[in-house]
């Protein structure tokens, strides 16, 4: 967008000019004889008559080079790899909460006991059949049995079927749903979740050496910016810091302006990159970008009156615009709604891995229990008494 912006400038002051690639030095100051390198020190060394590609307007740069009019406002954020998938060994247990686990089990053991009760002066009737028709009818499984002419407990036994048909329904529609879409940690979204995650080792912050924001970071005096000021590592420029993201085995933020981050979404898609939305809490600064040049440059406000009518006239916005499409174009994939977006999977081994442990476990306990009765010579017998005339 700024090339558009110059080129612009010089069609209509009919000027010609000759580009220095500084290659993403914007200009760190040297206190020790108090002189500038990169795109600053080319203006202050008098070798340049214009800076431009991103230049930050900082207090300290105002005091050696000219700013014209600012011709971009945007938030410093950051970028981080998108939040990994949550294990599916306890998949099973995760439509419902704890407390719900405990009223059903406390739900079971109230049934059986009443249960109990009701039939203990029946002595003959079939317990061992209900018992397992109250756990096959919370397992949605069918037991083929007839219930005993004792109408408390008929009464009994319909309510806890009703009550069991919405556990199931919830329980399966959950399930599914769990499958299907896979649970992921959550992300990042705020600086403050960022200087949490730095303090505990989960991730490394970088930014471009030697920028604005990469300075301001470094020597901040307070609060969850020096915390990450503390511990950034520089990258060396914006190509390296989205792939030390996208690339790096240990998980990396970069801090970038917005602009530049969504680019890189854009281009790489939400799989590899997560863009925290656009809050108060997740940007880091504002970021004010101008066009730098020499105090004596004798057509400063000309400049500025230009950018002006360029700005008032919506221009450097379309070709901000234009940029982003251009690049959704060309990247990946397109991208909507991409902080919202979730994707529906093929159920795979992976996601169905709790009901195998399930099913090893039950073979780990059948074997231990046949090994128990081969050791102690025990045969289990099981008998079962019918009695007609206590059943329809």
């Amino acid at each position: 967008m700024e090339v558009k912006l110059f080129e612009s400038l010089s069609k209509h002051l009919n000027f010609t000019y000759r580009i220095i690639n500084c290659n993403s030095d914007w200009g760190v100051f040297i206190s020790k004889n108090k002189t500038w390198t990169g795109l600053i020190g080319q203006i202050v060394a008098k070798q340049a008559d214009i800076a431009f590609s991103g230049l930050t307007v900082t207090a300290q740069r105002s005091e050696y080079v000219y700013f014209t009019h600012p011709h971009i406002i945007t938030s410093v954020s950051f970028i981080t790899p998108p939040p990994k998938s949550l294990p599916k060994i306890t998949l099973v247990i995760e439509p419902f909460e704890g407390l719900v686990w405990v009223c059903i089990v406390m739900s079971i053991i109230l049934m059986v006991f009443t249960e109990y009760l009701i039939t203990k002066k029946w002595t003959h009737l079939k317990k061992v059949d209900i018992k397992w028709a109250i756990i096959s009818a919370l397992l949605k499984q069918c037991l083929a049995f007839r219930l005993p002419n004792i109408f408390s407990l008929r009464i009994m036994i319909c309510f806890w079927l009703l009550a069991c048909l919405v556990l199931t329904a919830s329980y399966s529609g959950c399930l599914y749903s769990l499958m299907a879409i896979p649970s992921r940690a959550k992300p990042i979204n705020t600086i403050n979740e960022l200087a949490d995650a730095q303090r505990r080792g989960e991730i490394q912050v970088t930014a471009i050496g030697g920028s604005s924001y990469f300075d301001s970071l470094k020597n901040a005096k307070f609060g969850v910016y020096k915390e990450i000021g503390e511990l950034i590592k520089p990258v060396a420029d914006k190509e390296k810091g989205l792939d030390i993201v996208r690339i790096a085995t240990k998980p990396h933020a970069y801090v970038s302006t917005r602009d530049h981050l969504y680019y890189g979404l854009l281009k790489f898609g939400p799989k590899v990159f997560h863009l925290p939305p656009p809050t108060q809490e997740s940007t880091v600064f504002l970021d004010v970008m101008a066009i730098a040049m020499q105090c004596e440059f004798p057509h400063k406000q000309i400049f500025n009156k230009l950018i002006s009518d360029l700005k008032k006239g919506g221009f450097l916005d379309y070709w901000r615009l234009t940029e982003n499409r251009k690049l959704a174009v060309n990247g990946d994939q397109k991208v909507n709604d991409i902080d919202d977006k979730r994707e529906h999977e093929i159920l795979v081994v992976d996601q169905l891995q709790s009901a195998f442990y399930l099913m090893a476990m039950s073979y780990c306990l059948a074997f231990i229990g046949l090994l128990v009765e081969i050791i102690f010579q025990k045969k289990i017998t099981i008998s079962v008494d019918v009695v007609d005339r206590y059943y329809y």
